[in-house]
């Protein structure tokens, strides 16, 4: 799959990850991570196939573009269910926004 400009930028934000994280973990040039964000050059597919594994072994998803546009979002964990609960599920109401303090509970 290639991973476009903004879906690389988008995975950077879900992770948390600076430019410089992203071209350490994937063995990249930092320069080649701020030109392809950037629009200027697209890298060699090899390179796009090294960005695409670091993401995908942090937990991200590439979505193609299937009608409702490509985009990126965390893998559902592996295992979840009964014996092994996704803490994402415990029954505590959780904002879009990660800073946000969760709602009590009445």
């Amino acid at each position: 799959m290639v991973i476009s400009r903004a879906q690389c930028r988008a995975a950077r934000a879900l992770l948390e990850w600076t430019q410089d994280r992203l071209a350490e973990t994937a063995s990249v040039s930092k320069k080649t991570v701020v030109d392809f964000e950037a629009g200027k050059r697209t890298p060699y597919d090899r390179t796009i196939a090294d960005i695409g594994r670091a993401f995908e072994a942090a937990g991200i998803q590439f979505i193609p573009e299937n009608g409702g546009g490509a985009g990126v979002r965390f893998r559902e964990r592996q295992g979840s269910g009964q014996n092994n609960p996704d803490p994402r599920r415990s029954g505590v109401a959780h904002s879009a926004d990660p800073c946000a303090s969760p709602k009590p509970s009445v």
